[in-house]
């Protein structure tokens, strides 16, 4: 079936850039309607897709300021400290939503949800309301999923118009750098937990940290059989990669997680040590093709000490791989966590990631995707929850 003025599609967005030698990929499920929406998306996509057919591909390389809005010194605007705590709260390189602006006396009037605090002064702060990729160069490819006729949909039987670039635009970007400069992360409260209490049932199981649906489940089996083979050797920190992988490789289980006795893979190991007190690993040197963390960062109070030793248990042009999604329990998370949003805690692997001199770092996201109806949770959230990733080689 084409693709015509009254048809519904579904398409799946790619969007890649390249920044601080990283390699970024935003995938992003949308279902726009020709006749309602489609014209929100890029023009020359717009125009393309009529007469296109299920499987079709667009791909496109747009110049800086042509697929977001241009960067612009207009959206940098000079903001006066009204309490010496701010000082501490607002840190170079962080976003923040606009609400934290509210109740100022002149307060700005720029109608986005997030803005980059950029630079600091003893008198005031500078807040950057510019698209993270408002200075990028960034391609787009879009294949056809779906196509569907839907004629009765006019304009006097009311509908939505979503702005699609808009929608898959926010928060991309985010885990970028600004200009080069260093992110402040830190603070001396960073790695704390707000429940300091022994609870080593919460880490012996899957169920207790996160459900993650079906779809989630799917989409990480297939980005994972894309890049691990079956011959390779692999450690699964805490045991939560596992039950995804859709191919066969040797496993190696490290961490409280007891559920994956029950799994039915080519387990070789299980080691039941609480890497959250200890971050050292059992393993020798150059051990291991893989190591995955997933579901479980978010709860690490010494990530670079983790990480350190993650290389040095990976083989020489071993990787690195670390999944999340917006899901995780608060009270055991370390209170970073809780401050950054999606993107910018991947901005918080990455610095990690170069810190400890991880090479040909990328990171995938995707998100978007619809939960099928038969899901208990559709009727909460239709969409399934998203998927964060971080690779690098040793």
């Amino acid at each position: 079936m084409k693709i015509n003025k009254d048809s519904r599609i579904s398409i799946s967005l790619d969007l890649m850039w390249d920044e601080d030698n990283i390699k970024h990929v935003e995938n992003y499920f949308i279902r726009p309607h020709m006749w309602l929406d489609a014209d929100t998306l890029p023009k020359n996509l717009y125009e393309w897709l009529e007469g296109k057919e299920v499987g079709d591909v667009f791909e496109f390389t747009y110049d800086v300021g042509e697929l977001f809005e241009p960067y612009s010194s207009k959206n940098i605007l000079p903001i006066k400290w009204i309490s010496e705590d701010e000082k501490n709260f607002f840190k170079i390189g962080r976003f923040y939503q606009i609400e934290t602006l509210k109740g100022r006396e002149g307060k700005n009037s720029i109608e986005k949800p997030f803005f980059r605090c950029i630079e600091k002064r003893s008198d005031l702060f500078f807040a950057d309301f510019n698209h993270p990729l408002s200075e990028k160069r960034c391609t787009l490819k879009a294949k056809i999923i779906k196509v569907v006729e839907q004629p009765e949909v006019k304009c006097d039987t009311g509908g939505i118009c979503f702005d699609w670039v808009s929608e898959f635009g926010e928060g991309i970007g985010m885990q970028g750098k600004f200009k080069q400069i260093e992110t402040d992360f830190y603070s001396k409260d960073s790695f704390n937990i707000e429940d300091q209490s022994e609870s080593g049932i919460f880490y012996e199981s899957n169920s207790s940290i996160i459900n993650v649906d079906a779809v989630l489940k799917n989409k990480i089996g297939e980005v994972l059989e894309n890049i691990i083979s079956d011959n390779s050797r692999i450690l699964d920190i805490m045991g939560r990669t596992t039950p995804y992988l859709k191919n066969n490789p040797e496993i190696a289980i490290i961490g409280l997680n007891k559920e994956v006795y029950s799994i039915n893979k080519k387990i070789s190991s299980i080691n039941t040590k609480n890497i959250f007190k200890d971050a050292r690993l059992p393993y020798s040197d150059n051990q291991f093709d893989f190591v995955l963390c997933s579901f479980c960062f978010e709860y690490i109070p010494h990530p670079h000490e983790l990480v350190s030793e993650v290389k040095r248990v990976l083989k020489p042009d071993g990787s690195f791989v670390t999944i999340f999604t917006n899901r995780y329990f608060k009270p055991k998370s370390i209170l970073l966590w809780s401050e950054l949003n999606d993107f910018e805690r991947l901005g918080y692997l990455q610095n990690i990631y170069k810190k400890t001199n991880f090479k040909e770092i990328s990171t995938y996201t995707s998100r978007g995707y619809l939960r099928p109806l038969s899901d208990p949770e559709a009727i909460i959230d239709r969409h399934s929850a998203p998927l964060f990733l971080i690779k690098g080689n040793k």
